[in-house]
């Protein structure tokens, strides 16, 4: 039994370790961020799993001592249960003091966002709301309810197809989740410390979801009408990223075009 416990808390470690620097290397999750942020969550999971199954086995079997097991291995299983519960209370610890300021941050954003409203459209899943701001401003929030924030000023800067493209965008942000992956990826950084490999996939991920809301929104609306928006907006904000973001969807357009 001892070797079990040893097996889930080591490839639990490993998984932590290496999927982060696996998931960063190269350009390959540019070109497929679902999948990418898939294997993520799949590791994530896993290790998790192994771990919480690691300490149901050393704590059940140190609980019951069975006759076949020695003292030593038994002692072994016993301090590994209470290290393991340790280090799953400091886990728990971290995420909460990790995720807490986050979810601050959102809920003042909200209220002053909700602050300048003019208009609230009720859709199937989530709210559209509407508000004053000369900024070209975009934002989903997955707080008490489903939400995409729009400013006046993004309104008056894109086509309606544009908008349209951008809004499906943030929705997809809200469908897939990519507000529970930035918090994992935020709580990875902290937990991996001062390696390099936490501070890599928390700058992957924040890359991946904006990729994978872009294909999400490409397929919902039109991959010309997001390029359009991400072009009007990078150059009015002077954002390399959103830039770059439109190229892509461009080229893939053109891509697409050229095979049919």
């Amino acid at each position: 039994m001892l070797w079990w416990v040893l097996t889930c808390f080591g490839t639990a470690t490993a998984l932590a370790c290496v999927a982060p620097i696996v998931l960063t290397k190269g350009h390959w999750h540019v070109r497929r961020p679902r999948l990418a942020l898939t294997l993520w969550f799949g590791a994530f999971f896993t290790g998790l799993g192994l771990t919480l199954l690691g300490l149901i086995l050393s704590a059940g079997t140190a609980v019951s001592t069975p006759k076949a097991e020695t003292g030593l291995e038994s002692l072994t299983l016993s301090m590994l249960a209470w290290v393991g519960l340790l280090a799953l209370g400091a886990v728990t610890a971290l995420i909460y003091t990790a995720t807490e300021p986050l979810v601050e941050i959102q809920r003042s954003t909200v209220s002053h966002l909700e602050s300048a409203s003019y208009q609230r459209i009720q859709h199937r899943d989530y709210e559209l709301i509407l508000f004053h701001a000369a900024e070209l401003l975009a934002c989903a929030v997955p707080l008490k309810h489903a939400t995409v924030f729009i400013s006046s000023g993004l309104r008056e800067a894109l086509t309606d197809a544009e908008l349209d493209a951008v809004i499906a965008h943030e929705h997809a942000h809200l469908t897939q989740r990519h507000g529970l992956a930035l918090r994992i990826a935020h709580v990875n950084s902290i937990a991996l410390g001062a390696l390099r490999a936490g501070r890599e996939l928390r700058r992957a991920s924040l890359l991946l979801v904006e990729l994978a809301a872009d294909d999400a929104s490409a397929k919902a609306t039109s991959p010309t009408a997001l390029a359009g928006a991400l072009t009007t907006m990078g150059t009015q904000l002077g954002d390399a990223g959103m830039l770059a973001r439109a190229q892509r969807l461009s080229a893939k357009a053109n891509a697409k075009t050229a095979a049919a």
